[in-house]
């Protein structure tokens, strides 16, 4: 199958700074759609649409701990808004990370 939709350039793992034991898994993708009125006669037929996409991938990483911090500081996001979390053990508070999203 061909996924015009992934360039293939993303795929690599040079570009994200990770290792070859990385897996990207693709999760549920949903998208909501909206109508509004732009007349305020509701008689009238002039409408917009609004259309909001969430896309979110997991990443699977087999390292440690405090090698997974370099590694992920070093991930470049190909999308405006993406929130990256990382979830694993954690020994202490510290050692738990949140990048905030790249406006």
């Amino acid at each position: 199958m061909i996924r015009s939709f992934d360039n293939p350039f993303f795929e690599n793992h040079h570009f994200w700074g990770l290792t070859r034991d990385t897996r990207k898994i693709g999760l549920p993708e949903s998208r909501v759609l909206y109508t509004v009125l732009r007349s305020p006669h509701i008689d009238k037929k002039s409408r917009e649409q609004f259309e909001m996409e969430i896309k979110t991938k997991f990443l699977v990483i087999k390292t440690e701990t405090h090698e997974l911090r370099k590694k992920f500081f070093r991930v470049k996001t190909p999308c405006d808004s993406e929130d990256i979390r990382l979830f694993g053990q954690a020994k202490n508070l510290a050692d738990w990370m949140l990048l905030p999203h790249h406006a």
